[in-house]
């Protein structure tokens, strides 16, 4: 008698637990009809943060095919070089004419990704530095033209010291009205050459002031 009622104990308890574990895999069967799985969606992607960097234009190495350019920008904290690909933006001043040339002293503001910080993604080109002018008077010599795109020069001495100068494409030739053939700077013309303090030996004009008394 105690052994009738202990199996049919156990096949009530094996039907039991039989009759829970279909319903719970009903349930889960339901939940899951009722709940799809997620799916990830590319548009959720944080979008990549933006930093900028301000300071003054220097070095700037143009793009050529495919390889990338660079430029350094530098202010009173810091100095950094950020690389230039083909599809960095070159923006323009209204104010700044030949802009894309991002010529020394130009106060760029680089922008780059948080992700890649020395990759320029943007250069917006905010205006051009004051610069402070410097001027030196002597007897001219040794002069050799500019040619193509080989920079020239021009040596200047005065009581004090002797100093050469580079000329370039851009170097302002002026001449006095009572100088002939000025432009050749023939030695013994007394003349003065201004450049900016930033590069005190490459010369933006270049004014003859008379021959030698």
């Amino acid at each position: 008698m105690y052994e009738f009622k202990t199996r049919t104990f156990g096949r009530v308890a094996v039907a039991s637990l039989l009759s829970l574990g279909l319903t719970a895999g009903a349930v889960s069967i339901a939940s899951a009809a009722s709940h799809p799985a997620k799916t990830t969606n590319h548009s959720s992607v944080k979008a990549q943060k933006n930093i900028a960097f301000q300071g003054l234009a220097s070095g700037y190495v143009a793009v050529v095919g495919t390889t990338p350019g660079s430029i350094t920008v530098t202010n009173s904290k810091s100095s950094k070089v950020f690389t230039i690909t083909s599809t960095t933006k070159i923006l323009r001043a209204s104010n700044v004419k030949n802009a894309a040339n991002l010529a020394t002293a130009y106060r760029v503001e680089v922008r780059a990704l948080a992700s890649a910080p020395l990759v320029a993604t943007s250069i917006n080109v905010l205006a051009v530095k004051a610069q402070k002018n410097i001027a030196f008077q002597g007897l001219a010599s040794g002069y050799v033209a500019v040619v193509g795109t080989t920079p020239g020069s021009i040596t200047v001495t005065n009581s004090k010291s002797s100093k050469v100068f580079t000329i370039t494409s851009t170097t302002k030739i002026l001449r006095a009205s009572n100088v002939k053939n000025a432009a050749n700077l023939a030695t013994a013309y007394r003349v003065e050459v201004r450049a900016f303090a930033s590069a005190p030996l490459v010369a933006t004009s270049i004014n003859i002031l008379g021959a030698k008394k």
